[in-house]
């Protein structure tokens, strides 16, 4: 019981991570800037991490076509949890993609989000 508490309160602070960089990148697009990189914030679900990653806005588009998939810091590699697996691993960053529970959460707050 206390697992999956703790399960859900990741996932839950991984989301609202996402949905702060989706804001930082709704700001970028809304400005007309075009830049290559968008500074975001790892969305592993640590509240204690403060790492800022620089992601190619071309590859936060693309991962953000699914729910299921989130940015870490590099420095997560390896520490991820049973329902976490990396998906890409660049320089500064992993793309990794939820399953379970965490993809459950993830899913319904994009899909929230979605209906505005």
């Amino acid at each position: 019981m206390a697992e999956d508490a703790a399960e859900t309160k990741r996932a839950l602070n991984e989301a609202a991570f996402r949905e702060a960089n989706d804001d930082i990148q709704a700001i970028i697009d809304g400005h007309g800037a075009d830049l290559p990189a968008a500074p975001l914030v790892c969305e592993c679900g640590d509240r204690a991490c403060r790492r800022l990653i620089n992601v190619p806005v071309s590859t936060y588009r693309e991962v953000r076509k699914s729910p299921r998939r989130f940015f870490y810091d590099v420095v997560h590699k390896g520490q991820e949890d049973p329902e976490t697996s990396t998906i890409e691993t660049h320089d500064h960053f992993l793309v990794v993609e939820k399953t379970g529970l965490a993809a459950e959460i993830a899913e319904a707050r994009w899909a929230s989000a979605q209906r505005g």
